[in-house]
């Protein structure tokens, strides 16, 4: 009977399934005869949650689901206690604020304040509204349209991000999806015995001494890299592990085509001769596939001597690329959204004439936005009606 490569524990049917590589990361591949539900537990709620954690704002700003397809959480940038902004995947930044406020007077009417992003929150609002004061929508809107009103946009923050990779959490997070890897690919049955023992200390209590000793970090650009990208996208990642005749195992692993270590996973004792591999496209987790395929390998030679050159390859150029390609997407979905509110605010339907109001009204939010520009005016009686009055009976 099978048993967990980190404990006693014998695999059944039963047990949970693991990600090879990381569900945070985009990993689909899982396997349920390499680790037990209990150390599958331990591991997601500490090293590779850290690694999770690491790339989180990466994924937000590259809208990168889980390999679960689950959406990424939002960024949170405080500007001070009265402005808290959401940066969402999708690109929207939503500042956070109470959306209206009631305050009783003493002669028993109310000062209402309402706080919207466009007119159709506005109507969304005013139910709500009407609810907490105990009056009619009818009623709420007529006192709206005579009340005072302003619109004001005003620029969202610049919010910048520093993204670090590697670490000695999340590497022990990547060095055991290689040891996962590589057992569950049949390539080696003893992995329990002792030419493991170094990595699997590593993985389950942390070892600096082997992090020192057996992890290089490595800048070298990577051989056929253009094989992967041109199949898996530019920012694949990757886990690839090779055996020389005497046994030694080494495996090259490394996120978003950015940062690649080499770990020794075994100094001699393994499956002489072999090779395993899996890759995923992150921007589109259902993409992967074990390799060697595609024509893609890497020489022993090459893995056994890591080096840091930042001359010959900048990391940062695979995940610019990704960025940039995903903010053209989000500003030509954001521009769309203007002119759909527009045409909404002035009741322009498929098949109607683009009046010159409307014209107008989308330059002016156009410029503004374009250009950054906070604007402070007061709405006229005729805007606060239709603004108040969109969606009426």
């Amino acid at each position: 009977m099978k048993t967990c490569i980190f404990c006693p524990t014998a695999l059944t049917s039963e047990t949970k399934p693991e990600h090879i590589w990381p569900n945070a990361l985009g990993g689909r591949a899982t396997t349920r005869g390499v680790i037990c539900s209990e150390c599958n537990n331990t591991f997601g709620s500490t090293i590779d949650a850290a690694l999770a954690s690491q790339v989180q704002d990466l994924r937000t700003l590259l809208n990168l689901s889980s390999g679960d397809k689950r959406t990424p959480p939002p960024l949170q940038e405080i500007i001070d206690k009265n402005q808290k902004f959401f940066v969402w995947p999708d690109g929207r930044i939503e500042l956070r604020q109470k959306p209206f406020t009631i305050v009783k007077r003493d002669d028993g009417g109310f000062d209402v304040t309402i706080k919207a992003k466009d007119s159709e929150h506005v109507d969304n609002l005013i139910p709500h509204v009407a609810a907490a004061i105990g009056i009619s929508e009818e009623n709420l809107r007529t006192q709206l349209g005579r009340a005072n009103a302003r619109e004001i946009i005003q620029p969202s923050p610049q919010i910048t991000r520093n993204i670090a990779f590697g670490g000695h959490d999340p590497l022990r997070s990547l060095a055991k999806s290689c040891l996962i890897l590589w057992n569950r690919s049949g390539q080696d049955s003893a992995i329990k015995e002792s030419p493991f023992d170094a990595v699997k200390v590593f993985v389950t209590n942390g070892d600096k001494t082997f992090l020192s000793n057996k992890i290089k970090l490595d800048g070298r650009p990577i051989p056929g890299a253009d094989i992967l990208a041109n199949k898996f996208g530019p920012i694949f990642n990757l886990i690839f592990i090779k055996s020389d005749r005497n046994g030694k195992i080494l495996a090259y692993v490394g996120n978003y085509n950015t940062a690649y270590w080499r770990i020794v996973i075994a100094d001699s004792g393994g499956m002489p001769n072999r090779s395993v591999g899996l890759v995923s496209n992150p921007l589109n987790p259902n993409n992967w596939s074990y390799l060697p395929d595609f024509g893609f390998d890497l020489d022993i030679s090459w893995l056994e001597t890591p080096v840091i050159d930042e001359s010959s390859r900048n990391p940062g150029d695979s995940i610019g690329t990704a960025l940039k390609d995903h903010t053209e997407k989000q500003r030509e979905q954001h521009i769309h959204e203007m002119l759909i509110d527009t045409f909404r605010e002035c009741q322009i339907s498929e098949g109607s004439v683009i009046t010159e109001e409307a014209i107008a009204r989308f330059s002016r939010r156009f410029a503004q936005w374009l250009l950054r520009i906070k604007t402070d005016r007061p709405l006229s009686n005729e805007e606060i009606n239709s603004l108040i009055s969109l969606n009426k009976g």
